[in-house]
């Protein structure tokens, strides 16, 4: 690729730096309005000349060679009479073509062929004859036809009109540009590669604005294209002026408004002539700038501008890359004496001529001066300021800094930079240059942990000089402490004495751990590393205490912290605290109160009470028990603990039958030990009374005095019936149900049936009466009053003998315990059989006289599954039942 830079030759004047000065006329009179065009190698400058006197003004030029000389003379290119005014000239491919304002009979635009060398290609001939006074005009040449357009005024109004001309003489008919409405001045014109653009001021609106139009001439002949504003500004923007820079054109213009007066602008138009980006500032110093003009060299614009920054107007101008970059600073081009005014240029790609109106002198004269175009030169150089490759930073966000430089300036729109996700460029967020350094921070964190790879992909300077190559590194962010754990002893730990060692494990995996940052506190007591009581081995910080300095039993706290190495940014710290207890009596110990394993309790919304011991004392809060399948944590409305006794009153009633089971799952101590093993046991809810299956003698059955006992059978589960005169009575009463008597003595039980043995009633029974008996019967619950039944029948009293006799002995099926899981005792003064409740015979015992076991299998050895089952008396009628629960 080219390397371009600027080579400016400078000479010093009246102590300030400018470059040299040409004096293209000096003659006699006023010479004013100067226009430059160039062959490509030598340069024509024209001028209008008042030499012949004021009143007969003519049109004069001479050639600038490439070297800055003046070969020949001055010479007339018209100097008919009449008023010949405001030239302008352009280079066609063969000749130039100068114009200009002629009044020799009207309004007329005359030019003339001129050759490179400065004489005459022909005779000067009129181009067209308008109608108003004409303000400006402008020509540019393509392919020996030449394009010229002006300004004409009618009655205070401009409009804009232009003619293709040729090298036969011949011309086109004028047509008219912009808004036939509109008052449009002060035209510009530059052609690109297949076509001129034409920029003009527009008053339609408020203040002015700079419009742009496209001509293009050829075969099928002339076409114009779009009528577009190419500046939006509310102030006044007038005197435009516009070069083609071979992709695109650069348009200077005047911009009023500001509180430095007239200042310059400029803006980038691409191939087509449409604006590209917004207008941007070339010089806003203090007084007017005006009446710019600009040049292509090839490879940069040169602007140059009337400058009223002092007193007396000098000619400034200003460098500016295809970018639209302003290149180094500002050139003072002319800083002489008296005023400079209206400068032209052009560049025949090596140099570039500047003329303008000089008034040094007593009259006005037309110097100039050559500058020299863009050489080629290096890309910008770029160096790694931070993070520099292989480093590892903590911090977040850490900036990348590039020192890039250039002697010609940067161009910010072509860099390219990979941030290690995307490719950005100079206005991507986060972006910013101060001064030569590029400064990147990106708007995410980096990510910890990860190799991060940066490439400065491209950047160019003004004139698209690329760097050599790009610049790729890599670094690491570490955002992440080191990490604490294998804490011993645990957080929490209950131990039976002191440990001799207190430790941490601290590791990180990237930068490693800065043995400096680490500390440790002991009960309040801070140790940093190194400390005759810390080692460290690479992962592991120990702690050896002194345990004579302090009492060990009870809570002990530890905390450690501790950073890692990065190469840049403050180390990300880690910290992890802790207690344990040294606490040699142990967990609390809990047991049922109230009700028991296994007991029956005759309510539906019984209290449950447990008590739970310790030492140290208990943590009510950290209690936990599930009753009936809830759970109770603390504190509850249910819940109560008062001097060792935790009693829950359940939320929910229970129902007859269920069996309720307690789960006291957590309780600790003050040191946080919880029981040494949940507490599970089960009780059993009965609410309802025994039931009455049948009874004798049956209802207006006889009941033999003497002979007959009375029996009732009752069934009740799971308190069962108890056969005591607590539990168990029986009165008389007669048809009105008036006691007769009662009896609560001579009762025995066969299995679920209660018997009132004959001779231990019936005393005030008389023979042949009517009586009813009432068995009062209640069940046998472990906690809470039993429930009691009363069953009521008739019958007819027989006496029998007076006799007394002695009371029978008690018979029955004795078995316990009932219910039973693994086993229980069936006792019985002879054999016994076994039978489910679907009648099959389960097992059989010979002889349980004075008792035997069974153990829930049947006569096969298999285990008989839960439910009930009929212990049966060998021949006889005698049955109990046992209930077998697994």
């Amino acid at each position: 690729m080219k390397k371009i830079a600027i080579v400016i030759t400078l000479i010093m004047v009246a102590g300030i730096l400018s470059a040299d000065d040409i004096p293209i006329t000096i003659a006699a009179g006023q010479q004013i309005v100067p226009a430059v065009a160039t062959d490509g190698t030598d340069f024509f400058v024209t001028w209008e000349d008042a030499r012949a006197g004021t009143g007969n003004p003519n049109i004069y030029g001479r050639v600038v060679s490439s070297e800055g000389e003046l070969p020949g003379i001055e010479s007339p290119v018209c100097a008919f009479a009449g008023l010949q005014k405001i030239p302008d000239i352009a280079w066609g491919g063969s000749f130039y073509l100068d114009v200009w304002y002629d009044r020799r009979t009207s309004y007329e635009i005359y030019g003339n062929f001129v050759n490179a060398d400065g004489s005459l290609h022909l005779g000067n001939y009129r181009i067209v004859t308008v109608d108003g006074t004409i303000q400006n005009i402008r020509v540019s040449g393509a392919d020996d036809n030449f394009l010229v357009v002006w300004e004409e005024r009618i009655f205070g109004i401009s409009n804009i009109f232009f003619i293709i001309t040729k090298p036969d003489l011949s011309s086109t008919i004028p047509r008219q540009l912009g808004d036939p409405e509109g008052n449009d001045r002060n035209p510009a014109i530059a052609r690109g590669d297949t076509m001129w653009v034409v920029v003009f001021e527009d008053s339609t609106d408020a203040g002015k604005g700079l419009y742009a139009q496209q001509i293009s001439y050829g075969p099928a002949g002339i076409d114009t294209m779009g009528l577009y504003p190419i500046t939006t500004a509310t102030g006044s923007e007038t005197y435009a002026s516009i070069a083609f820079g071979g992709d695109g054109f650069l348009v200077l213009f005047e911009r009023a408004g500001a509180t430095t007066g007239r200042d310059i602008y400029g803006i980038r138009l691409d191939s087509s002539g449409m604006p590209v980006g917004l207008p941007f500032p070339i010089c806003t110093e203090e007084g007017n700038q005006v009446r710019p003009t600009v040049s292509f060299d090839g490879l940069g614009y040169l602007v140059a501008w009337q400058d009223g920054r002092d007193f007396l107007s000098s000619i400034y101008g200003q460098r500016i890359g295809t970018t639209g970059t302003l290149i180094g600073p500002e050139i003072p081009i002319c800083i002489a004496d008296g005023a400079q005014l209206k400068p032209r240029s052009a560049s025949n790609g090596a140099h570039h001529l500047i003329a303008w109106e000089d008034n040094r002198d007593v009259t006005t004269d037309i110097y100039a001066t050559m500058l020299p175009a863009l050489e080629i030169s290096d890309g910008p150089e770029a160096t790694i300021i931070q993070p520099l490759p292989g480093i590892v930073t903590s911090c977040n966000r850490y900036p990348v800094k590039m020192l890039i430089t250039d002697d010609d300036g940067l161009d910010l729109w072509s860099l390219s930079f990979f941030n290690g996700r995307d490719t950005i460029n100079a206005y991507s967020s986060g972006v910013v240059f101060e001064g030569d350094t590029f400064i990147y921070t990106p708007p995410w964190d980096w990510p910890s942990g990860e190799t991060i790879n940066l490439s400065l992909i491209e950047i160019a300077d003004i004139f698209g000089n690329s760097m050599e190559s790009p610049v790729n590194w890599s670094f690491t962010a570490d955002l992440d402490p080191p990490n604490i754990d294998n804490l011993i002893p645990r957080h929490e730990q209950v131990l039976m004495e002191f440990p001799g060692v207190i430790s941490a494990n601290i590791i990180d995996d990237i930068t490693g751990v800065d043995v400096s940052t680490i500390r440790m506190i002991f009960n309040g007591d801070t140790i940093f590393y190194p400390d005759p009581r810390l080692t460290w081995d690479g992962w592991t910080i120990r702690l050896r205490p002194d345990t004579t300095a302090f009492p060990t039993a009870g809570t002990h706290s530890v905390s450690v912290r501790a950073g890692d190495s990065p190469d840049v940014c403050d180390p990300n710290f880690a910290s992890a605290s802790w207690v344990f207890y040294v606490n040699p009596s142990g967990g609390p110990n809990a047991s049922a109160l109230s009700p028991r394993s296994g007991q029956v309790v005759a309510s539906a919304n019984p209290e449950v009470k447990l008590k739970i011991l310790d030492p140290d004392g208990v943590d009510e809060t950290t209690i936990e028990i599930r009753v009936g399948g809830v759970l109770y944590t603390w504190p509850h409305p249910a819940m109560e603990f008062d001097d060792s006794i935790l009693t829950i009153t359940p939320t929910d009633e229970f129902s007859h039958g269920d069996a309720v089971a307690v789960n006291l799952l957590h309780a600790m101590d003050t040191y946080g030990v919880d029981i040494d093993a949940p507490l599970n046991y089960t009780f059993h809810i009965d609410i309802e009374p025994p039931e009455i299956l049948s009874f004798f003698p049956a209802v207006d059955g006889t009941l033999k005095v003497g002979t007959h006992d009375i029996w009732v059978v009752a069934h009740d589960e799971p308190a069962g019936v108890l056969v005591t005169p607590a539990r168990v009575s029986f009165d008389f009463f007669d048809l009105d149900m008036a006691l007769l008597e009662s009896s609560s003595s001579g009762l025995t039980a066969r299995v679920d049936t209660v018997v009132l043995q004959s001779g231990a009633f019936g005393a005030s029974l008389g023979d042949g009466e009517q009586i009813n008996i009432c068995a009062n019967i209640a069940d046998n619950p472990d906690v809470y009053e039993p429930n009691e039944i009363t069953h009521c029948w008739r019958v007819y009293v027989q006496r029998m003998s007076i006799a007394e006799r002695e009371l029978p002995k008690e018979v029955g099926i004795i078995i316990s315990p009932n219910p039973f899981n693994a086993a229980c005792r069936i006792e019985y003064p002879g054999a016994v059989e076994i039978f489910d409740v679907s009648g099959k015979l389960v097992a059989v015992f010979e002889d349980c006289t004075g008792g035997t076991v069974w153990d829930g299998t049947s006569r096969k050895g298999s285990p008989a599954p839960s439910g009930v089952y009929l212990i049966k008396a060998k021949d006889t009628n005698i049955i109990s039942r046992a209930v077998l629960l697994r």
